[in-house]
């Protein structure tokens, strides 16, 4: 019997993640066991702990990069992987500059008798899409794998349409009917849908062993597309940010960032860090790890970004010893 498999693809920030942890808290009403293989630009796990915090779920990190860009021996690993522990069906979440149309190559060349490719779900930010064509005007390949995300898709989540006036909806719709004729088009809030018809006719089929084992982390070269840069700030133990002086300092990066996330001590208490769409969120964490930051944007400097980083620092641990 072939696993059935849904890919989950969307720009930085528009809300796959927060699709991701409905649809498995949907599997567990069911007494599902899924499969889970999450690909992050960045060298740390930021969604990979929010999924292991809220759910006991088999996960597969590919870590570093972007799995299309590879020579896919990263992908078919971690589904080997999968498909030995025989879950009851896999997501796999890319990253928010990855084409979904070659992953689904890849499991209709190896793997077509081991699993069936489902869906392709794409979700948008309803308040940035229409202005992506400008703001990555310089990366014609991040344009173009952008416009596949949608022409590939077989449900497009227009996420977070309160933050849209309604001509914006409007015009999100004529593009994506541009792009793609057939695809079922969703308007959501967090990413809110009826779930249990994306699993319907899906049955357990296996009890399984230590359900919540996670595979070693994989990591990946470089991605082939050039502008989009991560850097993973680090973050002393002996720090803990005062939140508004961390969100101004913040900000002043926020021109050249898409996407900033982590774990960050708030008051004595690691709290995750999620920055999207202009948009600073903070969400209680149990994260038990060293504190990190991990920030992605357009044509970064490294150097620079970490001198200014380890400057701040080291201000804010000057002013706890004085205080």
């Amino acid at each position: 019997m072939r696993i059935p498999t849904f890919i989950l693809s969307g720009f930085l920030g528009s809300g796959k993640t927060t699709l991701l942890l409905q649809m498995l808290e949907e599997t567990k009403k069911r007494g599902l066991q899924p499969g889970v293989i999450m690909n992050e630009l960045g060298r740390q796990d930021v969604d990979g702990q929010l999924i292991s915090e809220q759910s006991e779920v088999q996960i597969e990190r590919l870590l570093d990069g972007c799995v299309c860009c590879d020579k896919k021996a990263e992908l078919d690993g971690a589904l080997r992987l999968l498909l030995q522990r025989q879950p009851d069906f896999i997501f796999i979440e890319l990253t928010g500059v990855a084409n979904p149309e070659e992953i689904a190559d890849i499991l209709a060349e190896s793997f077509r008798n081991e699993v069936e490719n489902k869906r392709i779900i794409t979700v948008l930010d309803a308040e940035h899409t229409l202005d992506y064509n400008s703001i990555f005007a310089a990366d014609r390949q991040l344009v173009r794998t952008l416009r596949r995300q949608i022409e590939v898709a077989d449900l497009i989540l227009v996420n977070k349409k309160d933050l849209a006036s309604s001509q914006a909806l409007a015009k999100i719709e004529k593009v994506v009917r541009k792009q793609n004729e057939h695809a079922e088009i969703l308007y959501t809030v967090h990413s809110e849908i009826n779930v249990a018809s994306l699993l319907e006719g899906i049955t357990p089929h296996k009890n399984l062993t230590n359900p919540a084992e996670e595979f070693t982390n994989t990591p990946i070269p470089e991605p082939s597309y050039s502008h989009i840069k991560t850097i993973t700030l680090p973050i002393p133990e002996s720090i803990s940010f005062n939140k508004p002086e961390l969100e101004q300092f913040l900000r002043h990066w926020c021109p050249q960032l898409v996407r900033m996330k982590g774990y960050i001590r708030i008051d004595e208490k690691v709290e995750l860090f999620q920055f999207a769409g202009g948009r600073m969120n903070w969400t209680t964490s149990v994260y038990p790890g060293t504190p990190y930051l991990v920030v992605i944007g357009m044509q970064l400097d490294k150097n620079q970004m970490l001198a200014e980083w380890t400057a701040f620092c080291e201000s804010m641990n000057v002013t706890m010893k004085s205080s």
